[in-house]
């Protein structure tokens, strides 16, 4: 596909991949905006919000992986013209860039708790200004992957810039140092899948697959202080109505069991980092009617 309109185009399917972490992203975001001022009176909740920054990133990281390395599946059902396929080097650059976005919005906290919103559009606008200079710069050079790298940086400047100065305005005990080798990690397991990716597709997922397991046991041993409790309490049930309703529930498990888990599993974290808060269920069920009435309305800089 030549001309303009034609890169536009491979950018966009592309892009339509990144929806699996955009989807886990807003799931995480709507349960977790109630439940950070639930807890924000609490002496313990930097702690508790430092915590809660390390679940989404592990999983945010396991979405990374989960689509990276089965992009053969997903590159099948998503993009039906197998000539958007040349673009598919633009899909874990977006990922990354997604994943910031989401870490962006862990980081809010501190703006959020002391009234001071006014940052977010302060931030919003440096992340503008950075968007709108490197497509200038780089779309003519590089074509779409320009745009890809564009909106990386974009996303990366606003959360280093919201850790900065949240570091300054409300400190929160974020293990910096971890998230980090971890993410390192899962950038490296891709890189060994790209730089070393078989001919034979059974192979390849074979590989794939076993490079997942990886992360995924690495993560279990070294996290399992923090996950065996969070297991336990998915194994009993528990946690469940905390986040959504039911019926919402059983529509995202049939359609999509993948997310639902994880949403699961981030509703059951939230619960055990503040049992002694006061159920959500009004405020849920309006964010419920937000998600489903919504068309396409993300508020990413709110």
């Amino acid at each position: 596909i030549t001309g303009d309109q034609g890169q536009v185009g491979i950018y966009s399917a592309n892009y339509r991949i990144a929806v699996m972490m955009t989807l886990f992203i807003q799931m995480f975001r709507y349960a977790f905006e109630p439940f950070l001022f639930a807890v924000s009176g609490d002496r313990k909740a930097p702690e508790t919000y430092a915590r809660v920054m390390k679940y989404f990133v592990i999983t945010g990281l396991l979405v990374f992986l989960l689509t990276k390395l089965y992009i053969d599946f997903f590159k099948v059902i998503l993009l039906r013209k197998t000539e958007f396929w040349e673009g598919l080097n633009v899909v874990p650059i977006v990922l990354m860039a997604n994943l910031f976005l989401g870490i962006y919005y862990n980081l809010s906290v501190w703006y959020k708790v002391r009234d001071l919103t006014r940052y977010a559009a302060i931030m919003a606008t440096i992340g503008a200004l950075v968007t709108i200079v490197l497509n200038w710069t780089l779309v003519p050079r590089i074509g779409y992957m320009g745009s890809a790298w564009a909106t990386l940086a974009c996303y990366s400047v606003m959360m280093l810039i919201s850790w900065l100065w949240g570091r300054k305005v409300y400190p929160i005990p974020y293990e910096t140092k971890r998230i980090g080798l971890w993410m390192v990690f899962a950038v490296i397991l891709y890189l060994i899948s790209f730089f070393f990716r078989m001919d034979n597709l059974w192979v390849r997922l074979i590989m794939n697959t076993g490079l997942l397991l990886v992360f995924i046991l690495l993560v279990g041993y070294s996290e399992r202080a923090m996950l065996t409790p969070l297991l336990k309490e998915c194994e009993n049930g528990s946690g469940g109505n905390y986040i959504i309703e039911k019926p919402f529930y059983n529509v995202l498990y049939s359609s999509l069991f993948f997310f639902t888990l994880l949403y699961r599993l981030t509703g059951i974290a939230l619960q055990h980092e503040s049992k002694h808060c006061q159920p959500l269920q009004t405020r849920v069920t309006l964010l419920q009617h937000r998600i489903i009435g919504r068309n396409g309305s993300t508020g990413q800089f709110g």
